[in-house]
């Protein structure tokens, strides 16, 4: 794994999970959802550059690539990095390498959160906490209205009731 951890089947189908949860909520939204990451639109490159431990130039452009981009007529249009984490943790390192127009959706046992990579870079950091700003209802990027605040209520007791789940 080129981010020294050593692969654990438990979190990959987690972070898999949390992928395509993401990919139905964003078409429940009415948003476009067109899978971008690297592992779908080059997938043979995965275990090349998984290989890879030195990463340069166009390497490491596809190893960074988010893993949408979510398009609507009138939200407009934004790169998606989904991560699951259990500690509900994201920070600066993890946005390092990203396009500075993504936006990282975090899943974890407790909450659905979104923060921009200009964020992340700045030194803000998701965390346990709750905290009202970093809450996928309440991005002011997406202009969610009530009816879609409800819809990601509701993913997000899913998601809970699922990552809560040892």
């Amino acid at each position: 794994m080129g981010n020294g951890m050593a692969w654990n089947p438990k979190r990959a189908t987690k972070g898999r999970i949390a992928e395509n949860l993401t990919e139905e909520l964003f078409r429940e939204l009415d948003f476009h959802v067109y899978p971008y990451g690297w592992e779908k639109t080059v997938p043979g490159l995965a275990k090349i550059l998984g290989r890879n431990k030195k990463r340069i130039g166009v390497q490491k452009s596809i190893a960074y690539s988010p893993d949408f981009v979510v398009h609507h007529e009138e939200k407009g249009t934004f790169f998606i990095e989904v991560k699951y984490r259990s500690n509900s943790s994201l920070k600066r390192k993890d946005a390092a390498n990203y396009h500075e127009d993504t936006l990282f959706v975090l899943f974890s046992q407790k909450m659905i959160q979104c923060i921009s990579q200009n964020e992340l870079t700045s030194g803000e950091e998701l965390t346990e906490k709750y905290q009202r700003k970093f809450m996928l209802g309440s991005r002011s990027e997406f202009g969610f209205d009530k009816n879609d605040k409800e819809k990601i209520r509701e993913y997000c007791e899913h998601a809970i009731s699922f990552f809560g789940e040892n």
